[in-house]
């Protein structure tokens, strides 16, 4: 099991060194191979906030005295910690995100399996829906400042062949596609048949394809079917299915054995199916409003008693007090009555649950359905029982554990009452 007791060195972080210190290099050459085996491969967020929170510090306070002991080793160091800050993006401030996006993005594609759609999304819903496209744009402008390499192959650009970076990649795309929103047969042509892009090694190829499919999500306005973070689900009129909106598409939910048994265990009835576990009255209006504008129910469904940007600020509060405090997440929810500010108690939660999926991953479990329940029944006590909440706000919380939990079988939005409801 990784260790992250480093006090020896991390507790004096605020003290200067002197240049005959000493620093045990042993030590973390061992451990920098712990945290690249272990912390990286398997994103582990808890671990990684830690080490940014313990150790980060330390190393940026002394860079100067490290740096002439061994450059090689704070570099290496220096990298490990950009990696272990994209594992954590969805709790990062807005700058420090952007500074990422310009100047350390290739250090995406050395994290195993990294998802930096689903990461950025992730980041997103805890921002003001209203906020979301300005931050969406600024993060476009800095991709297109990025000069950092992104294939061996060169790109040519108008009638000059220049190095393979981020940002002369972005300038052939948007010379030969245009600036707006462009669909999948030109996206497709382009990867495939461009003269930059023909010939070109799979693994620079894997590149683009990640970076152009980020940067044509940015394009999308968030308040747009193709843009919006959220997945809701809801039940179509037409065919009595539970569906998802998700990544601007209406998709079916999967009738899985997984729920069957679930809603078995709870009713003791086998015959039941998917139509009982969902019930809902005919709905009016399947319709999310027209594509490209603003969508009514995205607006309602960050309509909250305590403002998205501050559930997010007390998220991220709260990420960077774990490590000198690590039971400060029970001692909130213990005690919400007594917390002053209640966007702490909401953080908190969502924490706490986000944190229990990834010990339940990383001890190679599969969720039980008594998880699912502790969970559900955790979000209803504190936000309703607690903090006083109408079960149509704490339902819209549930779609959003939901989603981090990977389930769809919680909360949806009922389109006749016209509401977030949760499941019966």
């Amino acid at each position: 099991m990784l260790q992250t007791n480093t006090s020896k060195h991390s507790g004096n972080q605020n003290n200067p060194l002197k240049d005959d210190f000493e620093f045990d290099f042993n030590f973390f050459e061992n451990f920098k191979e712990d945290v690249l085996e272990q912390v990286v491969f398997y994103q582990d967020i808890r671990n990684a906030s830690l080490i940014l929170n313990k150790i980060k510090p330390f190393f940026e306070h002394h860079q100067d005295i490290l740096q002439r002991k061994n450059q090689k080793f704070y570099k290496e160091w220096e990298d490990i910690f950009i990696k272990l800050e994209w594992i954590m993006l969805h709790t990062l401030r807005e700058q420090r995100i952007l500074d990422l996006m310009e100047h350390n993005f290739v250090a995406i594609y050395s994290i195993p399996n990294y998802d930096l759609l689903q990461k950025f999304k992730a980041r997103m819903l805890w921002k003001a829906l209203d906020e979301r496209d300005s931050f969406k744009k600024e993060v476009q402008e800095a991709l297109l400042r990025n000069a950092q390499i992104l294939t061996q192959e060169g790109v040519v650009v108008g009638t000059h062949e220049k190095k393979g970076t981020i940002r002369n990649w972005l300038r052939d795309y948007n010379a030969k596609l245009g600036t707006g929103v462009i669909d999948n047969v030109k996206f497709s042509n382009y990867i495939t048949s461009s003269q930059n892009t023909a010939g070109i090694l799979e693994d620079s190829k894997y590149k683009i394809v990640m970076l152009f499919k980020f940067y044509e999500y940015l394009k999308h306005s968030s308040i747009s079917l193709t843009g919006a973070e959220e997945h809701i689900a809801f039940v179509d009129q037409r065919d009595g299915k539970l569906k998802v909106f998700a990544d601007g598409e209406i998709v079916e939910a999967e009738n899985n054995k997984r729920i069957e048994a679930a809603f078995s265990l709870l009713t003791g009835d086998k015959s039941q199916d998917l139509k009982s576990v969902f019930p809902t009255q005919p709905v009016r209006d399947a319709s999310f409003g027209e594509a490209g504008g603003p969508n009514p129910i995205l607006a309602a469904f960050n309509d909250l008693p305590i403002p998205l940007d501050q559930i997010q600020a007390k998220m991220a509060e709260l990420q960077a007090r774990v490590s000198t405090q690590p039971k400060i997440l029970e001692q909130i929810l213990q005690n919400p009555g007594k917390v002053r500010e209640k966007a702490f108690v909401v953080a908190a939660l969502l924490l706490q649950i986000q944190n229990s999926k990834f010990k339940i991953q990383n001890d190679n479990l599969k969720f039980k359905i008594e998880d699912m329940r502790n969970f559900k029944g955790l979000i209803k006590n504190i936000l309703e029982g607690k903090l006083g909440w109408s079960a149509e706000d704490s339902a819209k919380i549930g779609i959003r554990v939901a989603n981090i939990l990977g389930v769809k079988d919680w909360a949806h939005y009922n389109q006749e009452s016209r509401r977030f409801e949760w499941a019966s």
